[in-house]
């Protein structure tokens, strides 16, 4: 089951009673269904994948960006010395960079994907995209990061394996 989020300003209106929704858009009909207890940011799952313009749609990038950039300022009214720091770090090398911008980019949505970083994920694609990545490129990118995570996976389920041996030898 594939799950997307709509935020309470999308919130759709749905049939109590049978927990049904249905959008229409460039022609296309989708039925989701509410998912119980959901957060206020109703869950649906989604029966089918959504195909609009050829292109797969599971959350509104674009939407979710912008109420990023909204909030933002208003984290750094709350703490300013933490946005200057993260805004330091993320400009590091950035001006002398050997790298390039579009493989910094790359770099910076396979590890957004790693870190399951929604934000990231957001940000970074689209600047990507602005340095002259390619789909394909971003796409290899992101098989780089899978391979990592199965790494760290293997390499700490050795890490598992070894402290049940430290368990099972007391």
């Amino acid at each position: 089951m594939i799950r997307g989020a709509i935020s309470e300003s999308e919130t759709l209106p749905h049939d109590t009673n049978s927990q049904k929704t249905s959008i229409h858009a460039s022609g296309h009909s989708l039925r989701l269904t509410r998912l119980r207890n959901s957060s206020p940011r109703q869950l649906y799952s989604l029966p089918d994948l959504i195909h609009f313009r050829r292109t797969t749609v599971l959350f509104d990038w674009n939407a979710y960006q912008a109420e990023l950039t909204k909030s933002i300022p208003e984290f750094a009214k709350l703490t300013p010395d933490s946005l200057k720091g993260y805004q330091t770090l993320s400009a590091a090398n950035s001006k002398n960079s050997l790298l390039g911008e579009k493989v910094r980019q790359l770099i910076s949505v396979a590890v957004a994907v790693t870190t399951r970083c929604d934000g990231c994920i957001t940000f970074h694609t689209e600047a990507a995209l602005k340095a002259g990545a390619s789909k394909q490129e971003i796409a290899e990118a992101l098989g780089v990061a899978m391979a990592m995570n199965a790494g760290a996976a293997l390499i700490y389920s050795l890490r598992a394996l070894d402290s049940v041996d430290a368990h099972a030898s007391k």
